[in-house]
């Protein structure tokens, strides 16, 4: 076997992807140079936007659901101006209880079919309510049961909707972010999707990603889509690609922060991953009504962002893809000359294939370390969690790998919604804060 020629054409498949990547992902560099541009204040509004807030929360515990109430009877934002819903599939639902207890409103869905369980129909069936029976809103804000406001939350997304955003999100903090490893991470692919990438695409194109909750639309979006159309395994992505596509102007900000809680068990970990891998992959298959195009950008700015929203993830799964699996092949070759006895080929392969897998884990670690310090000031990450997550944040993306795979050889897995539990439990003292209720 001609081992030399194996590795020269190994290092040139390596030279091409590691020393090409500033080429082929001149969008993730751009977007990382980009985040670090202050945001413009929107001014403070006069003008007040009626506001549903619409809140999933299938038989959520007291000690979950406790939270977002109080933090939302705490709003400064006037309390004529929203209404709460609480959507749940049962009269029985404990949930209820919490919501007539702060004179909020609770949606109880009709019967469910087992296609039907993600949260996406959920917002359908409570906007479809709304519409059988004349009941107007301006726009809708959606969060999930386990979320906790600040108390400006409410009142800064009216300023930036009165600016003109017909889409906003606050900043997304959590309220476990330094439990362990599994929450560490998530909590860093989180932070770069919104202080990266949203921050970048706020700033270039007035777009966003939005991710999970704490978002308004407005609601004439949604009518002249027919409806919430957005009921796949991941609708935030789904509702992320129409507003590109009808060129719906986007907004996120920094001025205020909702926190949420991620999963600190595997086994939760996981299933997450497998929803939003196979989420994302299923949603191009998925169509909508077209709506109406906004015409908020030119031509040229609206493809640009068109094109850098589905070429964003490409470079790095292709760059990370190839470095994981060049490490496999470098194994490959070197159990070979294990065998055929050529113990300096054996050796040579051994230490490529540890560079492939550190340069793999460095990668990881440099993302990590990038988003910590560029956002340690809000997320507050302590020394032993920042630590553990630069040395561990490699691990979010075998799992993802392997979440892929589980979906490939599961294929209920790939359409299967499962209600993620929350725990209720905020070890974030500044979230803490902001589900007291003012005395």
């Amino acid at each position: 076997m001609n081992y030399e020629l194996i590795l020269s054409i190994l290092d040139i498949i390596v030279l091409v992807f590691v020393f090409g990547f500033p080429i082929y992902g001149f969008n993730l560099v751009i977007n990382f140079i980009v985040s670090f541009h202050h945001f413009k204040r929107v001014p403070h509004s006069d003008k007040y936007t009626k506001f549903a807030i619409l809140i999933p929360a299938r038989n959520e515990a007291e000690r979950v659901v406790k939270h977002i109430a109080k933090s939302l009877v705490n709003q400064t934002y006037p309390r004529e101006y929203f209404d709460v819903y609480f959507i749940v599939e049962s009269q029985n639902d404990p949930t209820i209880q919490r919501a007539l207890k702060h004179d909020f409103y609770y949606f109880v869905r009709p019967p469910i079919s087992p296609d039907r369980r993600t949260k996406g129909y959920a917002l359908q069936e409570c906007i479809d309510y709304f519409k059988i029976n004349q009941i107007k809103y301006d726009a809708y804000m959606i969060f999930d049961a386990d979320n906790v406001l600040e108390s400006n939350y409410l009142e800064v997304m009216n300023d930036m909707r009165q600016a003109g955003y017909e889409v906003g999100q606050g900043y997304r903090n959590f309220t476990n972010c330094s439990e362990n490893i599994f929450t560490s991470t998530s909590s860093i692919l989180f932070l770069y999707i919104m202080a990266v990438t949203g921050q970048a695409r706020s700033n270039l194109y007035n777009k966003i990603s939005l991710s999970g909750t704490g978002y308004y639309i407005n609601a004439d979006i949604i009518d002249e889509a027919g409806g919430w159309q957005f009921t796949g395994m991941t609708e935030d992505t789904e509702l992320t690609r129409y507003c590109y596509k009808n060129d719906i102007k986007m907004k996120i900000t920094t001025e205020t922060q909702f926190y949420d809680e991620q999963a600190p068990e595997y086994k939760v970990w996981h299933n997450q991953h497998v929803r939003w891998i196979w989420g994302y992959v299923n949603q191009g298959s998925r169509s909508h009504t077209h709506g109406v195009v906004h015409h908020n950008s030119g031509k040229f700015k609206r493809f640009m962002s068109q094109l850098e929203y589905k070429w964003s993830f490409i470079p790095f799964a292709i760059l990370n893809v190839v470095v994981f699996l060049l490490a496999f092949i470098h194994l490959g070759f070197s159990i070979t000359a294990l065998v055929n006895g050529e113990m300096h080929y054996f050796y040579t392969f051994l230490l490529r294939t540890l560079i492939n897998v550190l340069a793999l884990i460095g990668e990881f670690a440099f993302i990590a370390s990038m988003v910590i310090i560029k956002e340690f000031r809000r997320t507050k990450f302590t020394l032993f969690a920042s630590i553990a997550c630069v040395l561990t944040y490699w691990m979010l993306f075998l799992d993802i790998i392997l979440a892929f795979l589980d979906g490939l050889f599961n294929k209920n897995k790939r359409r299967e919604w499962k209600v993620i539990p929350h725990s209720g439990n905020i070890k974030n003292k500044k979230a803490i804060k902001q589900s007291r209720v003012k005395q």
